[in-house]
């Protein structure tokens, strides 16, 4: 239809475009075909709405913190947070990027947690989202990325490079339809390299990752939802919800993460998914330092739990992003005047997206700021950060503390009931304390008199 956006890639590429009827008709010949499949790719991102459900169980006999692992920003999608039900306690960050939002239970206590919202995934990779960089642990071995097995080294030491790698799995693992079951075990890398035969998506993933890391090449798998209206053509093959596995490669050069999928390069008959990316693959967790956790939805299930966990489906709207912060003081006022207090300032992210790179200015005249932190790097929906500011007070000076945070000011003035927060206070409390001190020094000397008299 004419209401799609034009052709962004097109795989093989024909240049006979015509319009006929409100429609775009792209044809081909038979030469051009060969056997290739044709993939046309029409616009440069695609919006999702999703639901997905997560049912915790807290089974210890003490309180415990539990993380859920909720989908995150990447370079190559932005997420809007429509609600998180409950809200969480905080979202943290992990070394991977990987946003984890955080619930406290009760012994034996049983929550479900819904996270509604909307996706926009994009072709090109965002280049204001600075990507995670890899850690040297990049290139270890994980219980399914054996690196030092031998044949895994002696094979990446052949292949090298990633598009080899990628090459060598389309061309030599065969996907295992029959394997596509909710018990279906992870094999790992190693069986993958030694029966080639009996791949599905985690072993094209895992064993990628293992050749990429020992020939000394970042590379981490994601787990997440991939859109297919062809699961015979693009299988989806993770456990539970029926998910997808994928791995990234980090480019050196371009200082990003590349993701590839060479589990749909080898069932779409040749479909490149190396030297370009779709708008079908959106993320929930990111594996780099663990090749295991955190789980991704779909994964958080108990006996009692009925339905899908993980609903994802196209979206004819594109979502609004609303960012708001809220700021809240706490004042921690010397113990004596003129020594150092502190004042915590919390940063809670109430939008509906990410805030990302806010830069964080004090004045306060009435101090001296011995430390003070100057931006917040990355503050995801529910999350908080306090930014604590070490402050001398000076004599006299007004003691009011302006707060600025990304494009927006703050007025914060300490409780003038503590005795030593307020700098203003100080000269009465010094005539005060020198009153009593004089009052004590004249009676001692008094005394003392007298008694030289008697």
């Amino acid at each position: 239809p004419d209401s799609f956006d034009a052709p962004t890639i097109m795989s093989p590429v024909t240049k006979s475009v015509t319009h006929a009827s409100g429609k775009r008709i792209l044809r081909y010949t038979k030469r051009e075909l060969g056997n290739k499949s044709i993939s046309v790719l029409f616009g440069d991102h695609q919006v999702y709405y999703f639901t997905l459900r997560y049912s915790l169980h807290n089974n210890n006999l003490s309180t415990s913190r539990i993380a859920i692992a909720i989908p995150p920003d990447t370079n190559y999608q932005k997420m809007f947070y429509q609600k998180i039900a409950p809200a969480p306690q905080t979202v943290t960050l992990d070394p991977d990027g990987n946003w984890l939002a955080i619930y406290i239970l009760k012994p034996n206590q049983k929550l479900e947690v819904s996270a509604i919202g909307q996706v926009i995934l994009l072709l090109n990779p965002n280049q204001d989202t600075t990507p995670s960089l890899p850690a040297q642990n990049y290139l270890s071995s994980r219980k399914y990325w054996q690196t030092e097995d031998p044949e895994i080294v002696s094979l990446a030491q052949q292949l090298a490079t990633p598009q080899n790698i990628y090459n060598y799995l389309v061309d030599n693992l065969k996907y295992n339809y029959e394997r596509i079951d909710a018990s279906t075990q992870r094999l790992g890398a190693q069986t993958a390299l030694s029966d080639p035969q009996n791949a599905i998506c985690t072993e094209f993933t895992d064993l990628f990752v293992a050749l990429a890391r020992a020939s000394g090449t970042p590379a981490r798998s994601i787990d997440g939802f991939a859109f297919t209206t062809n699961s015979k053509l693009r299988p989806l093959s993770l456990k539970l919800d029926i998910l997808h596995a994928w791995p990234e490669y980090y480019d050196s050069e371009k200082h990003l993460w590349v993701p590839v999928d060479p589990t749909w390069g080898n069932t779409t008959g040749g479909i490149d998914y190396f030297s370009r990316w779709d708008l079908n693959h959106f993320t929930f967790t990111i594996h780099g330092s663990n090749s295991v956790t955190p789980y991704p939805a779909g994964a958080y299930k108990l006996e009692s739990t009925l339905g899908k966990d993980v609903n994802v489906a196209p979206s004819f709207s594109t979502p609004i992003p609303a960012p708001n912060q809220e700021v809240k003081f706490s004042y921690l006022p010397p113990p004596l005047p003129f020594l150092k207090s502190k004042l915590i300032v919390n940063v809670a992210n109430t939008g509906n997206v990410a805030l990302k790179d806010l830069s964080v200015a004090i004045n306060a005249p009435g101090y001296t700021i011995s430390s003070s932190p100057s931006q917040v790097q990355l503050l995801p929906p529910y999350a908080s950060e306090d930014l604590v500011v070490s402050l001398t007070p000076k004599l006299g000076l007004a003691d009011k503390i302006s707060v600025t945070i990304g494009d927006q000011t703050y007025q914060y003035e300490p409780n003038k009931t503590a005795l030593f927060a307020a700098p203003r206070l100080y000269p009465v409390i010094a005539i005060t304390l020198g009153g009593i001190i004089a009052a004590l020094s004249y009676f001692t000397w008094h005394l003392f008199v007298l008694k030289r008299r008697k």
